[in-house]
C-alpha cells in the first residue's frame, strides 16, 4: 500500500498524505474487508471495502504495486468484488489529479457523482456503480 500511495501523493502534489500514515495496526483493526491479488506468491494489489450499509459499500482503498500498474490488477479486483457481492452498490473517491484511478473507475462503469475539496486542500471526486447501469 505504501508504494502505491507514494505514487498517488506525487500525482496529487501533496506531502502530508493520510493514507501513508496508516499503520499495520490500523489495517489489522479495520472493520473493512480486504481482497488481494497475487502473482505467484507476491501480493500485487489490495482492495479495501468498508462494511456495507443499506446495500451500498465504499471502496476505501484500491492499491496496486507500481511494478504492476496498467496490467489489469485494479480491474480484476473490482470485477472479483462485483462477483462476490452482486447486489451491492459501490462508491469510491479519489483525487481529481489521479488520472489513472479516475480512468480505471470510469472504464469499470462508475459514474461521477460529485467533487469537493478536503480540509487540507486536496480536490476530490466521487464515483458510484450500480449493477445494470
Amino acid at each position: 500500500m505504501q508504494l502505491s500511495y507514494a505514487v498517488e501523493a506525487e500525482l496529487l502534489g501533496v506531502q502530508d498524505f493520510y493514507p501513508l500514515k496508516r499503520t499495520v495496526a490500523d489495517l489489522q483493526t479495520a472493520e473493512s474487508r480486504f481482497y488481494g491479488a497475487r502473482v505467484g506468491r507476491r501480493l500485487v494489489g489490495v482492495l479495501e471495502l468498508a462494511p456495507p450499509h443499506s446495500g451500498t459499500a465504499n471502496i476505501d482503498a484500491l492499491v496496486v504495486d507500481p511494478q504492476y500498474f496498467r496490467l489489469g490488477t485494479g480491474s480484476a479486483l473490482i470485477q472479483y468484488l462485483r462477483e462476490q457481492n452482486p447486489s451491492l452498490e459501490l462508491t469510491v473517491s479519489t483525487g481529481v489529479l489521479n488520472q489513472p484511478a479516475r480512468r480505471l473507475y470510469q472504464n469499470q462503469g462508475f459514474c461521477e457523482t460529485h467533487r469537493w475539496t478536503t480540509e487540507d486542500g486536496i480536490a476530490m471526486v466521487s464515483f458510484a456503480w450500480t449493477k445494470g447501469k
